[in-house]
């Protein structure tokens, strides 16, 4: 008899716990507001990394014009290295320009309030899952384009007998495999952060 009148009030100290515990939620999740000022450093941080980049992304193509002209083009040049290096001069003013595009609208932030900052670095967030997205289908193209290359090692004589050996082969591919499991990754990463955030920020984003 006993433990029959301690069972109902053990189960009401549960309830009476949970539903406390889940008001507290609710306060706390009420109470809530955005840490501004932390926000505010890292947009500050992703902007001079963003400069950085677009900064490298305009040195490697203005270097590399002169590198077609001057060491891939010369007559001693293997046909196997200039259709490497010449194929890729498009595929690079692609992601160049695709780059930029993506990028320069993410440096103006209209006004300081606490909605636009979100909602600016909710942008941001939202780039970096496109950037993850656009990395990944760029470097399986990549290997498309390296298998093909190699491919044509074994038909025709490009004068590169490395395009025959397994160890290049490999080698080749499991780098750029590496590069496109890197920018899933960061896409997985940054999706992840956007369905965060937007839950998190609901109601100052509206």
């Amino acid at each position: 008899m006993k433990n029959d009148i301690d069972e109902p009030r053990e189960e009401n100290s549960e309830n009476n716990a949970f539903s406390e515990e889940w008001q507290q939620l609710q306060e706390d999740w009420q109470s809530y507001q955005p840490d501004i000022a932390k926000i505010k450093r890292r947009i500050q941080w992703v902007t001079w990394r963003m400069v950085a980049v677009l900064f490298l992304d305009i040195v490697v193509l203005v270097t590399y014009v002169p590198f077609l002209l001057y060491f891939v083009l010369p007559e001693e040049t293997s046909l196997a290295l200039k259709i490497w290096h010449v194929g890729m001069f498009p595929l690079l003013l692609y992601g160049v320009y695709w780059d930029f595009k993506l990028r320069l609208p993410l440096f103006k932030l209209e006004n300081e309030s606490t909605s636009q900052i979100l909602k600016f670095y909710m942008r941001r967030v939202n780039a970096g899952v496109k950037l993850g997205h656009f990395g990944y289908r760029f470097c399986l193209l990549l290997v498309v384009f390296f298998l093909l290359w190699v491919g044509a090692g074994f038909v025709f004589d490009l004068g590169e007998k490395k395009l025959t050996e397994l160890p290049f082969i490999l080698f080749g591919t499991v780098w750029i495999g590496l590069f496109a499991a890197v920018m899933y990754w960061y896409k997985r990463k940054k999706l992840k952060e956007k369905n965060y955030l937007e839950e998190l920020w609901s109601e100052f984003l509206e």
